[in-house]
């Protein structure tokens, strides 16, 4: 059975966009939930869910980029690379925090990339979901 999970901010997204990457987080519980997120000018907002393939997933998170770059192209049919150099395109990579800790971890801040901006989803032990950007 999963939880009920609620934003207590909304992150500036479509509320669909929202409730399924809550409802994904709530199915990877008490592991770490990972995916891709994308904006773009003139487009809706669009999202994948990703394998969280850390050895210690309750605490991490790794992605195999293969599986990112493929699952991205699945769904907007378009190449990742180029479309990180598209002006006005943003790609997020995101994960949550099942411990509750509200922003990045020294690891997270380690392991980022240029090019992507992260966010990481801080889930509260009354279920509700808080979203930081870095």
């Amino acid at each position: 059975m999963t939880r009920q999970l609620r934003w207590l901010e909304s992150a500036n997204l479509p509320r669909a966009v929202l409730d399924d990457i809550a409802r994904h987080i709530a199915g990877a519980l008490p592991r770490e939930a990972v995916g891709l997120l994308w904006e773009a000018p003139a487009q809706p907002a669009g999202w994948v869910p990703l394998r969280n393939t850390s050895f210690e997933p309750e605490s991490s998170y790794a992605v195999n980029v293969g599986e990112l770059m493929d699952e991205f192209q699945l769904a907007t049919g378009r190449d990742i690379i180029s479309s990180m150099n598209d002006e006005g395109f943003m790609l997020t990579l995101w994960h949550s925090h099942p411990s509750g800790q509200v922003g990045p971890s020294r690891g997270d801040l380690r392991e980022k990339h240029d090019g992507l901006t992260y966010m990481v989803i801080a889930v509260d032990e009354d279920g509700g979901l808080r979203a930081t950007l870095f």
